[in-house]
C-alpha cells in the first residue's frame, strides 16, 4: 500500500472518530447552548489546539514514550479525571442553560473571561484524555511507518487539525440556530444537567481505565 493510500485511510479513520459524539462533543454542545456561537467557536479551537499538540508528539515519537511510562500515563490520566470530574459536577450544581441564556440575552452582553474559559474547556479536555493520547498512538503506529517520507507525516497535523475545526465549527454553528437556541431554552435545564452527567460518567469510567501494558 502507498504511503499516500495510508494517509488517506488515517484521515477517514480520524473523522468516523471524530463525528462519533464523545467528550470532545460534549464540551463543543454545552459551551454553544450556555454562552452562544463565539464560545462554541472557541471550544472548537481549543480541541483544534490539543490535537495538534498529540499530532506532534505522536509524529515526533514522544507518544510512545508516554503510553510505556506508567507513571507519566496516570499522572497525565488522573489530572484528565480531576477536570472532569470538576466541571461534571460545577454543570450539575449550577443554574439551568436557559436561564443563564436568558440573562446574557437582556443583559446584551457577555463575561469577557468566558469565551478564554471555553477555549482552555476545550483544550484540556482532548489533552488530558488518555483515550486521546491511545487513539493517536495506536492509529499512527498502525498506519504510519518510520519509514513514511516527512513531506506525508508534515501534511497530518495540519490536515486533522483541519478537519477536526470544521466539523466543530458546524457542531457549534448548527447549535445555534435560533431553532435550536429555542429548543435549548425549553429544555436547557435537563441539557446542562445531562452534560454534568456525562463528564462525571468519563471521569468515573477512567478511574476505572487500566494503563497501556
Amino acid at each position: 500500500m502507498s504511503f499516500s493510500a495510508d494517509f488517506y485511510h488515517l484521515i477517514a479513520i480520524y473523522m468516523l472518530v471524530l463525528i462519533a459524539p464523545g467528550l470532545d462533543f460534549a464540551v463543543v454542545l454545552r459551551e454553544s447552548l450556555l454562552y452562544g456561537r463565539g464560545h462554541g467557536l472557541m471550544a472548537a479551537c481549543g480541541v483544534m489546539s490539543a490535537v495538534a499538540v498529540h499530532c506532534t508528539y505522536t509524529i515526533l515519537g514522544l507518544g510512545l514514550i508516554i503510553a510505556q511510562s506508567l507513571l507519566l500515563f496516570q499522572l497525565i490520566k488522573w489530572a484528565g479525571i480531576v477536570y472532569l470530574l470538576y466541571i461534571g459536577l460545577k454543570a450539575l450544581r449550577g443554574k439551568s442553560g436557559s436561564s443563564a441564556i436568558m440573562a446574557q440575552a437582556e443583559a446584551k452582553c457577555r463575561p469577557a473571561r468566558a469565551k478564554r474559559q471555553a477555549f482552555k474547556a476545550g483544550f484540556i479536555c482532548n489533552l488530558l484524555n488518555p483515550k486521546c493520547i491511545l487513539f493517536f498512538l495506536s492509529i499512527f503506529s498502525a498506519l504510519i511507518a518510520s519509514a513514511t517520507p516527512m513531506g506525508i507525516k508534515a501534511l497530518i497535523a495540519p490536515a486533522m487539525v483541519l478537519c477536526c475545526g470544521l466539523w466543530f465549527a458546524c457542531v457549534a454553528f448548527f447549535l445555534t440556530m435560533p431553532k435550536i437556541t429555542f429548543i435549548y431554552r425549553r429544555l436547557g435545564r435537563w441539557i446542562d444537567k445531562t452534560s454534568g452527567v456525562v463528564f462525571v460518567a468519563i471521569g468515573m469510567s477512567l478511574i476505572l481505565q487500566k494503563a497501556p501494558a
